[in-house]
């Protein structure tokens, strides 16, 4: 596939239809570039900024997340990232360029500009797919990257960038991942076999004995979960962390049916009720979705950020070491039934991609009920069962 950097609407056109038909994303490919941005109405500065400018707007920022805390703003909402999303989309079908607006903490409006199959003088790269970052209270108010601040975005924990992959210096084509994919019959052997380790496992037998996704089954209605990466990874380590954590999801929604089925006080038109299953990681290649949703029928892929979208309520959410902010995503944008997801502690300022924060743990002090899950740290990590009280 040959891409050059061209000056008009129609190739660069062209350059995106080619670049998409051809992408596939892979864990070792996932370098993504910030898109050109600027604040609206906001005089640009005659000169850059001094680490003393930028520490001074550090200090406008947390001035302004703690007038949030204390009025109990929320710090992400569903429209926000609803409408952010809806932008995209209509510049994904409008050849791939176009504005992104997204309103800062601060009020401020930041346009990002979006230009798929751009090509960069810096390095052998091109744009191939928008991204939706999200950024932690902690990583918009450490004074650990306060020297690497941009100005432009420093009220906005939604950010646009560039998906970029690299070019082949001679032949201009984008070239292949660092990492070969693994035969797919290899990949399935593999998952098959962790699939039945983790069934058959002392853990998840302890799970299915919990009283707490018994008791929730009459009002969950769906399952997300982020964050469980992709069985093609060739370490060990990897992949098995990433198949057992996709079993947990077979495993929840066997539960969960099951104990459906048995509730008495459910009529038969609820007890039928299909369980939705979605899951969302930029690491998913074609193999994991043809296994994951067509051979094993275990969940639905959704691309960032429809797994945001589809959380509500009667939701059953996990996440394991995202590298995403998942947690105080979660907690703002909707109360969910039950999540499994990394544990809770009392440290806000931890140099984590999913730091925990005051305001997360007050929602889950006053309205869930802290179990521990069957202990298994080298799949899952220091994680906790919080099921919301009735």
């Amino acid at each position: 596939m040959i891409i050059e950097s061209k000056s008009d609407d129609t190739n660069e056109v062209e350059i995106q239809a080619k670049v998409e038909s051809n992408f596939e994303d892979h864990p070792s490919d996932m370098m993504i570039v910030l898109t050109d941005r600027e604040r609206i109405g906001v005089p640009k500065p005659s000169s850059d900024p001094t680490i003393e400018d930028l520490k001074a707007i550090q200090q406008q920022v947390k001035a302004r997340i703690k007038t949030m805390i204390a009025e109990d703003i929320p710090f992400f909402t569903m429209d926000g990232i609803r409408n952010v999303h809806e932008q995209v989309q209509k510049c994904m079908a409008q050849g791939g360029k176009g504005d992104v607006f997204v309103k800062g903490l601060d009020g401020i409006i930041v346009r990002f500009q979006l230009h798929i199959g751009k090509t960069y003088d810096w390095a052998d790269f091109t744009s191939v797919k928008p991204v939706i970052e999200y950024a932690a209270i902690q990583h918009l108010t450490s004074e650990k990257w306060v020297e690497h601040l941009d100005p432009e975005i420093a009220f906005c924990n939604l950010v646009v960038y560039h998906r970029v992959k690299h070019l082949d210096k001679e032949t201009r084509e984008v070239a292949t991942a660092k990492d070969a994919f693994r035969p797919k019959e290899d990949v399935g052997r593999d998952f098959d076999k962790s699939l039945h380790e983790w069934m058959a496992s002392e853990q998840c037998r302890q799970l299915r004995n919990l009283d707490i996704l018994r008791q929730n089954a009459g009002r969950i209605r769906k399952i997300v979960a982020f964050a469980c990466g992709s069985i093609t990874h060739s370490d060990e380590r990897s992949k098995g962390r990433s198949s057992y954590q996709h079993g947990l999801i077979k495993t929840l929604h066997d539960i969960l049916s099951q104990a459906r089925h048995e509730d008495v006080n459910l009529t038969r038109e609820q007890k039928e009720k299909h369980i939705q299953c979605f899951i969302q990681d930029p690491a998913y290649t074609n193999i994991d979705r043809e296994l994951f949703q067509d051979d094993y029928g275990i969940a639905t892929i959704l691309e960032n950020p429809e797994g945001f979208l589809e959380v509500d309520d009667s939701t059953v959410v996990l996440s394991f070491s995202p590298n995403v902010p998942v947690r105080q995503i979660v907690v703002d944008i909707a109360k969910p039934a039950v999540m499994i997801w990394d544990r809770i502690l009392d440290e806000d300022d931890r140099d984590v991609t999913d730091p925990d924060s005051r305001r997360m743990k007050s929602v889950i002090d006053g309205l869930y009920d802290q179990i521990e899950f069957p202990e298994d740290k080298a799949h899952f990590g220091d994680i906790a069962i919080y099921g919301r009280r009735a």
